[in-house]
């Protein structure tokens, strides 16, 4: 019989996870309270050890830099914003944001935004949400500034 607080052998969890559950979850682990402010992470504690097999996450946000680029649900991906060698695309500018079916399509190879157009709904809802919460955030940090390079020193 396994042992209470240990991880079952063999166990692979499909469930939504990211590195921003790290710090909640290693609070759980060592027995300490949960932080006294928002956390955008979860406790995946629960999860790991087999007291549930639901993720406490509803949707992941991903970021590139300050800037929400997709969301992604259990079955879902919405993608707003691409990227190409240097060139940063917002394809919801353009009105063409991507969706996928991960459940089918877990290589994101078809989008399929014109197929599920109430999910397509729903995927924009939430990162409208998420983009209100979190871009704010980023005129809190200093503009970019390259580091130096042979070029910046004319000896």
């Amino acid at each position: 019989a396994r042992q209470p607080g240990t991880l079952p052998a063999g166990r692979v969890s499909s469930g939504l996870s990211s590195n921003l559950d790290l710090l909640p979850t290693i609070l759980a682990m060592a027995g300490r309270p949960p932080a006294q402010i928002e956390l955008d992470g979860k406790d995946l504690w629960p999860l790991m050890t087999g007291r549930t097999d639901t993720s406490p996450n509803e949707e992941i946000v991903l970021f590139n830099n300050t800037n929400v680029a997709a969301l992604r649900t259990e079955r879902w991906k919405y993608v707003v914003r691409s990227y190409y060698r240097t060139l940063d695309i917002p394809l919801d500018a353009y009105n063409y944001p991507l969706l996928f079916d991960m459940s089918v399509d877990p290589g994101e190879n078809y989008s399929v935004a014109r197929n599920h157009p109430d999910e397509a709904a729903e995927m924009k809802a939430r990162i409208e949400r998420a983009k209100a919460k979190y871009e704010p955030m980023a005129k809190a940090f200093p503009p970019h500034v390259a580091p130096a390079s042979a070029a910046d020193h004319p000896d």
